[in-house]
């Protein structure tokens, strides 16, 4: 059996709204990065969550939303490369609309 990660996910604004959730915690593979973990809420969420987060043609995530580690950018880390720890804290958070 594979070891496995907890990590605590917390959701905002628009994400918050296609998962119905505040947070909620996962258990994933042992060794993911971010980007692995992304992709599981993907699988998990389906269309409207992926069609949100990920680039149609690239399926990279679209370069307008934030992520954070433990209260981190990843961007300041290693990016989508972010080794996850356990019982570490990830944040998905879309850009704050002003007007």
């Amino acid at each position: 059996m594979h070891a496995r990660l907890r990590v605590k996910v917390r959701y905002f604004a628009a994400v918050r709204e296609i998962v119905n959730l505040r947070e909620e915690i996962l258990e994933i593979e042992d060794g993911s990065i971010v980007i692995d973990l992304l992709r599981f809420l993907a699988t998990k969420y389906g269309d409207k969550f992926r069609e949100y987060l990920f680039e149609p043609k690239s399926e990279n995530p679209k370069p307008y939303l934030h992520f954070f580690l433990n209260e981190k950018s990843i961007a300041g880390i290693d990016g989508y490369s972010t080794k996850l720890s356990n019982d570490c804290t990830f944040a998905i958070i879309p850009p704050v609309g002003g007007g």
